[in-house]
């Protein structure tokens, strides 16, 4: 027989890692083996250091906002989100997640709008990134990552470098990052002391 447990949720989390702050409403059913979950949820804000504390690897900080929706089992999530991070920057994101597995894994297809990367995240550097990524993968680990993306990049900047367009493919597997740059059309940005 299957155990249902429904909740309106209205979440407020404080912690040394951010405040969030969590409403919609959750579904939970169990039966058989295989755990199956409704969530529609709105954030209001999601601390990213707090929910980074499940993938370490990610270097996950900040917070964002928006909806995120999640339906069916652990082993095969599908996500939606619509998310805004603190500068105005936002991702639209859909696919599916593996949280039941070890390593996870994910297939994602991400759109991104004057995004600064290094917001949500200290692996990355600063960015103002507006593109369209499809990324496949298990692992978040630069050690054991298995996953290949591709990004159609528009007018962005990331670090020093400005990139009009850009069309790049990128894979990783064995602790070894592949780069394969297909199109591009980008400047060089330059400061000089004198």
């Amino acid at each position: 027989s299957a155990t249902t447990l429904t909740a309106t949720v209205d979440l407020v989390h404080h912690d040394t890692t951010g405040d969030s702050h969590v409403t919609g409403n959750a579904t939970y059913a169990v039966g058989g083996r295989v755990p199956f979950i409704n969530a529609d949820l709105q954030l209001l804000p999601l601390s990213l250091a707090t929910a980074g504390r499940f993938v370490p690897a990610a270097g996950l900080r900040g917070t964002v906002t928006g909806p995120i929706r999640a339906t069916g089992p652990m082993r095969n999530l599908a996500v939606d989100a619509d998310l805004t991070a603190p500068d105005g920057g936002t991702i639209v994101a859909s696919g599916t997640v593996d949280l039941d597995s070890r390593p996870q894994s994910y297939d994602l297809n991400v759109t991104a709008h004057l995004f600064d990367a290094s917001q949500i995240s200290s692996k990355a550097s600063p960015s103002l990134l507006s593109a369209n990524l499809a990324a496949r993968g298990t692992g978040f680990d630069p050690a054991t990552l298995t996953a290949t993306a591709t990004a159609n990049v528009q007018t962005s900047t990331y670090d020093s470098v400005t990139v009009d367009s850009a069309t790049v493919r990128v894979a990783a597997a064995n602790g070894m990052l592949t780069i394969d740059t297909i199109a591009e059309a980008s400047r060089i940005k330059a400061s000089c002391k004198s």
